[in-house]
């Protein structure tokens, strides 16, 4: 049976330095700070933030660094188009910088949301997340990371024509193996990826096609993922997916500035003459840990 003594917590070995035995090893500070954007998707300066001056705490010796490009936005539809989601944004990590002896102002800028693409065919693409000055290492201590950052997702398409054409199952983009968002400059880092439709093999109903959005890398705890959302109408906006709740660990609803970080914005779907905007990508992201 447990008692006191044996629920205290107790030093180990583990817990000091071995080339300092008198020191503790280096402990999580127990302190994060992430940055995020404000922006509408009209982007208009007095509704806008997006470039952010932060300086470590004077007892923070090392920090971590994680970003993510902002998403790609989807196409505009008329008459007859359907098309492919925006791409997700680039992720980039600088996983561990001793700043011990060089405590500096970092000066973030985040990738705003794109905007809605009234474009048939073609929607904008997203926007980089960098931090352009402050001390930047890699984890190895001498490596520059002077042109860390991580790019924008790939814009959507859409295509003519589109509903009855893509037979049954699960098709990616026609670009996925030739186009992403890169990242620079990182300790890790994972490219940004275009996505694809489900059909559920039921190419006459609308309502069973499903975009696969991608997700950009390690917003939790895992790589990618994908997120689906039905196309549930022959004449709907983009934009309407700014709109659902979130879910999960990730935040949503309200409007592009308020979607999932990185995430790439899905393609409106037209039927019978009528014609909308692509859907905007998600904001980029940036979140540091820091440590005594």
């Amino acid at each position: 049976m447990a008692n006191l003594k044996s629920l205290l917590d107790k030093a180990t070995s583990d817990d000091f330095d071995p080339n300092n035995p008198g020191m503790s090893r280096n402990k999580f500070y127990n302190c994060q700070v992430s940055f995020a954007t404000t922006c509408g998707v009209s982007h208009n300066n007095d509704q806008c933030k997006h470039e952010f001056c932060w300086t470590p705490e004077p007892d923070v010796n090392k920090i971590k660094i994680q970003m993510w490009g902002g998403g790609g936005g989807a196409a505009g539809v008329c008459c007859c188009q359907w098309g492919f989601s925006g791409g997700g944004g680039a992720y980039a990590e600088l996983s561990e910088i001793d700043i011990t002896n060089c405590k500096t102002e970092y000066r973030i800028c985040i990738g705003l949301p794109s905007c809605c693409s009234p474009v048939f065919s073609c929607g904008y693409r997203g926007c980089k997340t960098y931090i352009n000055n402050g001390y930047l290492k890699k984890a190895d201590g001498v490596t520059d990371a002077t042109n860390f950052c991580a790019e924008g997702g790939v814009v959507g398409c859409s295509l003519c024509f589109m509903f009855n054409c893509i037979g049954c199952g699960t098709c990616l983009d026609p670009r996925y193996d030739c186009c992403c968002a890169c990242h620079y400059d990182a300790d890790v880092g994972f490219p940004g990826k275009l996505g694809g439709i489900a059909t559920h093999c039921s190419n006459n109903n609308s309502c069973w096609y499903k975009h696969y959005t991608t997700l950009p890398a390690y917003l939790e705890s895992c790589g990618y993922r994908y997120d689906m959302n039905r196309f549930c109408a022959y004449n709907m906006p983009g934009g309407w997916d700014g709109c659902r709740a979130g879910y999960g660990y990730l935040p949503g609803g309200g409007g592009s500035h308020q979607s999932v970080p990185g995430k790439g914005g899905i393609s409106g779907s037209a039927l019978g003459g009528n014609c909308y905007c692509g859907g905007p990508g998600g904001p980029g992201f940036v979140r540091i840990n820091m440590f005594t």
